[in-house]
């Protein structure tokens, strides 16, 4: 589904007693009136927010990257991205435009949310329909306050309804477990809405792109994981809410909300041509627009219809050896370590020695400051004093990259533009059976008659298959093989380092790299003091890091980390809310 061209909905839907003047180019009243196309419009315009530059075109990837174990900034960074750095860094401050806009386009997707939960129920539609967006509209608040939570901690204001004063536009910050609630509470309620419409991914009815019955269940289970390990801090209660995820996810599993499986090829999940297939349980939808659109101030007016993933993150075009500008954040060398030798997801995971070339004879496998040692004489850059890793070489991520050597007349203009129209899978069925086997590593009860062992072998021998010659454009394209093709995986079933809980968050790493995931997986199993040190490297591997010190020393390896993930209130929100108050990184 793509959202670009939709109304915008931004304005105060309910706001008519506190301002004097309307827009004359916004909706008004009669238009909540209306049918079943001014309603589609409604729920569209939430899901736009989604593709803003603050969001899934292109914040969220930076942001979950460079503050975790998985990425780095590069050379580059502190000439594009200053608010890269800090973040980087964990010195990031109030001021900072990344911060603000973050903050902004979240609440204004649950401002949009909350339009649609408020103002479609009394529209003139059917009631399939209206169970349809409604489930939607739920869905996503739940969405957009369960990233405010994981970036803002839960000493946000909760806005649970769109504003009629300005007594409910100065909300203070919310109580303990109230944001968490409401999550769980939205998720279960869309997964009742879009039940009652029967809305599942093999439905009729099901449009591309949209939250079905299957999104909203692997959402519900994932926001009752987090909430034992960020609120209860896997104690307590937690093992009933462990029980509660694990009794979600069994219904993806048992294919009981819809139909899923892992995709033949690994690869699948990152391309433009299989988007919404049956590993997809939620994505982001992108488009190739044809243009560039970056307002002055870097916060859309409107919608987005292409990514910056692979311009940022990879080595597409203007970003890749002729000219680095925008390549703002690499993978870690940590990340490259913790594949095993015959694991080929790191091939279409990274540009990585032994793996994919590019075009046809230059390897990415990384750059370094040395110009006449690299020999790439474009890549002379002076080093970053901020940027972290055991050395000057950094590796390009291939996921959601235009690859040069697949190119055929249709993605020639796509990749010199620099962007991407490929979807960002945020939810993968790989994702749900890992969840699984966390629960059941933490206590729960398997409902689904899969045992963690189960779950982690179906993924590890997908990896182990996914590698043919039909598999990869380089083989019809260049037509002589690169090195993986000449054998095949010979991945165990699982990890064979440490107990259970290892194995998952080692799985956990590869399997979902470059994909958001990582960040906020260190934060949720710190919390729950279940944090593994994975790293092959390491001669604890398997122990549990138990401090900030371990914490920074073996996984964030950065100097400046002082144990805060949550990214400060922004000083916009402090000047205009009187009610709002710093925390603990203001």
């Amino acid at each position: 589904m793509r959202y670009a061209g939709l109304i915008s909905l931004a304005l105060c839907c309910s706001c008519s007693d506190f301002l004097e003047r309307t827009n004359p180019e916004s909706e008004t009243e009669a238009f909540f009136t209306k049918g079943e196309t001014e309603a589609v419009k409604i729920v569209n315009a939430a899901y736009s927010v989604m593709q803003k530059n603050s969001m899934y075109m292109r914040g969220i990837e930076i942001i979950n990257a460079v503050r975790s174990d998985e990425g780095t900034i590069t050379p580059n960074t502190s000439k594009m991205e200053e608010n890269v750095v800090s973040l980087a860094t964990y010195q990031n401050n109030a001021s900072e435009k990344m911060t603000e806009m973050l903050w902004r386009e979240l609440y204004d997707g649950v401002h949009k949310s909350n339009v649609v939960i408020e103002r479609v129920p009394s529209m003139n539609i059917s009631d399939e329909m209206r169970n349809r967006i409604l489930g939607e509209g739920y869905f996503l608040r739940g969405f957009y306050n369960f990233h405010l939570v994981m970036y803002f901690g839960e000493r946000i204001p909760m806005r649970d309804k769109t504003a009629s004063s300005q007594t409910d536009l100065e909300k203070g910050p919310a109580e303990n477990g109230q944001i968490w609630n409401l999550i769980m509470n939205d998720f279960a309620t869309a997964q009742s809405y879009l039940e009652k419409a029967n809305y599942t991914n093999n439905s009729s009815a099901y449009e591309k792109g949209r939250a079905t019955l299957g999104t909203a269940t692997a959402y519900l289970g994932k926001a009752y994981l987090y909430y034992a390990q960020m609120v209860l801090k896997n104690q307590g209660d937690a093992l009933v809410y462990y029980n509660k995820a694990a009794a979600e996810f069994a219904k993806v599993i048992n294919q009981e909300v819809g139909t899923y499986a892992l995709q033949t090829s690994y690869r699948d999940n990152f391309t433009n041509a299989n988007e919404y297939n049956t590993e997809s349980l939620f994505e982001v939808g992108f488009t190739f627009s044809g243009t560039k659109v970056w307002e002055v101030d870097q916060d859309n007016a409107d919608c987005v219809e292409m990514n910056w993933v692979s311009m940022i993150g990879g080595m597409t075009s203007d970003c890749g050896v002729e000219s680095p500008r925008y390549w703002n954040y690499a993978a870690t060398r940590r990340l490259l370590r913790q594949y095993e030798t015959d694991d080929y997801r790191r091939i279409y995971t990274l540009w990585a020695e032994n793996g994919a070339w590019y075009k046809e004879k230059e390897l990415i496998y990384a750059y370094n400051t040395d110009a006449e040692s690299a020999g790439k004489e474009s890549m002379n850059f002076p080093m970053n004093p901020f940027v972290k890793g055991e050395d000057n070489l950094y590796i390009s991520f291939r996921k959601y990259d235009y690859d040069f050597n697949q190119q055929t007349n249709e993605y020639v203009g796509k990749a010199i533009n620099g962007l991407s129209d490929i979807n960002i899978r945020t939810m993968r069925y790989a994702d749900v059976l890992l969840m699984y086997a966390e629960t059941l590593a933490l206590g729960a009860t398997d409902v689904a008659g899969k045992p963690i062992a189960a779950c982690l072998s179906e993924i590890r021998q997908r990896a182990n298959n996914m590698i043919t010659a039909a598999d990869d454009p380089y083989q019809t394209e260049y037509g002589n093989p690169l090195p993986y093709f000449t054998r095949q995986g010979q991945l165990p079933d699982a990890y064979p380092f440490g107990d259970d809980l290892t194995k998952i968050q080692h799985e956990r790493m590869v399997e979902l790299a470059g994909e958001s995931h990582r960040y906020f997986d260190i934060i949720r199993w710190f919390n729950a003091g279940i944090l593994k040190d994975i790293d092959p490297s390491s001669s604890t591997r398997g122990a549990t890091i138990n401090s900030v010190d371990e914490l920074k020393e073996k996984v964030i390896k950065e100097p400046a980390f002082q144990g805060i993930f949550v990214l400060p209130v922004p000083q916009y929100e402090l000047n205009t809310n009187r009610n709002m108050i710093p925390n603990e990184a203001n």
